[in-house]
């Protein structure tokens, strides 16, 4: 955290970071840190609706090649290669800043949103004479999977307005924490909706 001295204001950076792992019969997890030093600081473009201080991220889908030919094969392959031994993971960036930021005085009217998302899945190229069952099993895994990475992006997206709208109802000395406070429920609706699907397995994320 940088603060600006008197009579110069700067745009500064919060960072906060939530990761969100998910599935294949491992237990999920939900952890956050600090800024590192050396992130970036300086206040992003706005994109998007400019009625908005924010615009809805575009999940960057990452993949994991796993290999095998049987349902063992590719459990283990997941175990082992997946972040953290999960299967599904979805990392999260939100960050926020106005001019004046840490000040009495402020200009919460230049207030900006930004977020970066991205999900890590497996991928399986099948090879020659694999059964077509084993094929089918995780073609519907991979598909209940995705779908239960993109219910935890979703939690992104409804935050976002509540965010923005937390920031514009406080004072320069209240909007950060305000902001945070929102940050707080996201990490609950998360914790939630892992609680409610059992990690993916009641959507079908389970493999095998």
């Amino acid at each position: 955290m940088f603060n600006s001295t008197r009579g110069r204001i700067v745009i500064v950076t919060i960072l906060v970071i939530l990761f969100t792992a998910c599935l294949a019969g491992f237990p999920g997890s939900l952890l956050s840190r600090l800024p590192k030093s050396g992130e970036p600081t300086q206040a992003p473009t706005r994109t998007g609706n400019p009625s908005h201080v924010y615009a809805i991220p575009t999940p960057n889908i990452l993949y994991y090649q796993v290999k095998g030919s049987t349902e063992s094969d590719l459990a283990k392959e997941i175990q082992s290669k997946g972040p953290d031994g999960y299967a599904g993971y979805t990392n999260w960036y939100i960050r926020w800043g106005w001019p004046g930021f840490g000040h009495e005085e402020c200009d919460l009217s230049g207030a900006w949103i930004t977020t970066k998302v991205s999900v890590t899945l497996p991928e399986w190229d099948p090879p020659v004479g694999v059964p077509s069952d084993l094929i089918k099993n995780w073609t519907e895994f991979s598909q209940a999977l995705y779908k239960h990475e993109m219910g935890h992006v979703s939690n992104i997206d409804d935050a976002l307005p509540l965010i923005e709208n937390a920031i514009h109802s406080a004072d320069c000395v209240t909007a950060d924490s305000a902001a945070n406070a929102v940050l707080e429920k996201l990490r609950g609706w998360d914790v939630q909706y892992d609680d409610k699907t059992d990690h993916g397995r009641t959507q079908g994320a389970m493999f095998p």
